[in-house]
């Protein structure tokens, strides 16, 4: 294993993550994740290829490292106690929901969460925001594809040539007759009122199809900008000072700031200056809104802009009949929805931090 993938975005340990880690176990954020699924296709060390329907491309180089990572055909099975934001390339996390942060206090059927209208098919279709449902059209897996450096607001003020080494994602949603697609910023070159829409994923990666999620209470390694080496340190994943304040406590995956990687190389892999998804464009709650990419000032905020991913509710996997995970128990039958909605927003309120 070479010292880039001993490195690569790992979380800092220290005793009190450790003991955070211990506590917030079930929601799997940074233990080791059982790999869901393995993927069988080569670590990609050359420019990213793309077909048609793809848009921007980025070179691998010391800083950045993208493998190209098939999709399952199938939703992977649950795993307990397995990681949301899996930390193996190429594998997928356990099923997730991306609630608003403004609206997720205390998990209730009228937080908003990201969703497909319709639990359409149709590629281009622009997701919104919608209350919390038993629906799969609310139901995502994050693919960890490899990493990037990216500069952020610590790492401006650390000054030097340090970046933080980040993992980037495919955001996989699995329809129920079969069909899976991809969450993506539309366009070839994505920049700020791009919407945010579904597509095709069965392709080489592309960037608009990429993405990075910062968690406050999260950290990931430092490394040379220049040379990509990874020097020992740890840095919060703080994106954006204007959403997220400085705050390094917060808990889980909590008022999170997600970017497409299209446009962080679009500017200079910058996260306090890359556009951000936000669901701000209906009304400054974010209910029921469309979702875009925005820049980082008014009417985005923190309430419309930010984002708490948590269990998700409603998959299908090999091996269940109707939603009813085959042998499964405890917390596998919330997540597998054999029990009902409120006793899955219930078990999911009940979890540490």
């Amino acid at each position: 294993m070479s010292t880039h993938e001993m490195a690569e975005a790992t979380t800092s340990t220290t005793p009190e993550t450790a003991k955070r880690r211990r506590g917030v176990r079930l929601r799997g954020l940074t233990r080791p994740r059982i790999a869901a699924t393995a993927a069988v296709a080569a670590f990609g060390l050359t420019a990213l290829t793309v077909g048609a329907a793809s848009a921007s491309t980025v070179a691998n180089g010391p800083t950045i490292q993208l493998g190209n990572y098939a999709v399952p055909s199938s939703a992977p099975q649950y795993v307990t106690g397995g990681d949301l934001l899996p930390q193996d390339n190429g594998t997928l996390g356990d099923p997730a929901s991306i609630v608003m942060t403004g609206s997720a206090g205390n998990l209730t059927a009228d937080n908003q969460a990201v969703t497909i209208p319709n639990d359409t098919i149709t590629f281009a279709t622009q997701t919104s925001t919608s209350a919390m449902s038993t629906s799969p059209a609310q139901t995502w897996y994050f693919q960890r594809v490899g990493y990037a450096g990216v500069t952020t607001p610590a790492m401006t003020d650390m000054g030097g040539t340090d970046m933080l080494g980040v993992p980037v994602y495919k955001i996989i949603n699995y329809n129920p007759d079969g069909m899976h697609t991809c969450l993506e910023a539309f366009g070839n070159q994505p920049a700020a009122g791009s919407i945010v829409d579904i597509n095709d994923c069965n392709l080489p990666n592309q960037t608009n199809q990429l993405w990075v999620i910062g968690t406050a209470g999260q950290t990931n390694d430092t490394m040379n900008a220049t040379t990509g080496a990874f020097d020992g340190n740890s840095s919060p994943q703080i994106y954006s000072r204007y959403l997220q304040g400085s705050t390094t406590g917060q808990p889980g995956l909590s008022n999170s700031v997600i970017e497409n990687v299209a446009t962080l190389q679009a500017n200079g892999w910058n996260t306090s200056q890359a556009p951000v998804l936000t669901a701000d464009s209906a009304n400054v709650t974010g209910a029921n809104s469309p979702l875009t990419l925005q820049s980082q000032q008014w009417p985005v905020i923190s309430q419309n802009s930010t984002w708490t991913i948590v269990p998700g509710y409603n998959f299908n996997p090999p091996g269940s009949s109707g939603g009813r995970c085959a042998g499964a128990t405890g917390e596998e039958l919330l997540i597998c929805g054999s029990l009902n909605y409120q006793d899955y927003l219930n078990w999911v309120n009940s979890l540490p931090g």
